[in-house]
């Protein structure tokens, strides 16, 4: 594990839009429930402005799910918060907390993948809101990755699985599954990836993963090889479980392995 500096922390999102992060020690004197940093990522950074209108009216900014993890790449080991905004403005963000003093936030704050951010255009048609925990793992290369469904709303509308580098935020691969688009006026069949399953082998190597989208669809992705080009949707690009009506898979699936052999995926 990594091994952490500076004091425990409690981190949690709040929707003047910023992730506040506070002194977990439970004595008052030694500081216990102070404020160490508040942090707003670019996306809602700029929906602040909004918020000193006489017509401003409150909306969520930073209520998406926030998961702490281990990850080692540059020769050690360190330790990640991962979070999206969830139902606000549509990103996605990562920090280093692996050293808690916080001498500033400069070295802290990693990468934010956000459908305003200029600087991840070429992937910010596939993020949409963020409502499920992303994934931490390793890939067969050593690659340490956040794994996460793209979300609703995209403007792609299309249910995407979205690999990213932890480290620098890029995005290694686009499992896109062409399901869902915009559509002509009044037939639109808006399509987003919902949370995910890894599945890793005994070593804890991402070998694939599973997920849900906005209709109803279960899709398998198969991640074995360290080449990533050789990575696909599974089942030749089909779903391998339709709802009936399209209902909605939005809840991560789970696995287990069966007592025969092979695996069960169970979901919601």
């Amino acid at each position: 594990a990594a091994k952490v500096c500076g004091p425990a922390m409690v981190f949690v999102g709040s929707n003047e839009g910023f992730l506040h992060g506070f002194n977990a020690n439970p004595d008052p004197v030694k500081n216990g429930g102070r404020e160490i940093f508040a942090f707003a990522p670019f996306a809602s950074l700029s929906e602040l402005g909004r918020s000193s209108k006489p017509d401003f009216q409150a909306r969520f900014m930073m209520d998406g799910p926030l998961i702490e993890r281990d990850a080692y790449w540059g020769g050690r080991w360190r330790n990640v918060v991962v979070g999206t905004t969830g139902a606000g403005p549509k990103a996605i963000f990562v920090m280093d907390v692996t050293n808690t003093d916080f001498n500033g936030l400069k070295d802290s704050v990693l990468w934010e993948l956000s459908d305003a951010n200029q600087a991840v255009q070429a992937h910010g048609d596939a993020i949409g809101h963020v409502l499920q925990e992303p994934e931490v793992g390793v890939l067969a290369d050593g690659t340490w990755v956040a794994v996460l469904g793209n979300g609703y709303e995209s403007k792609s509308n299309r249910a995407q699985l979205l690999v990213v580098r932890l480290k620098d935020g890029v995005v290694l691969h686009r499992l896109d599954t062409g399901v869902g688009d915009t559509g002509e006026k009044g037939k639109e069949k808006p399509n987003g990836l919902g949370g995910v399953a890894l599945v890793r082998d005994g070593n804890q190597v991402i070998t694939g993963a599973y997920a849900g989208d906005r209709l109803g669809n279960l899709w398998k992705f198969d991640m074995a090889s360290a080449n990533r080009s050789d990575w696909r949707v599974g089942y030749g690009g089909k779903p391998m479980f339709t709802t009936h009506g399209e209902r909605p898979i939005t809840a991560a699936p789970n696995t287990v392995t069966h007592p025969l052999g092979g695996m069960m995926v169970l979901f919601g």
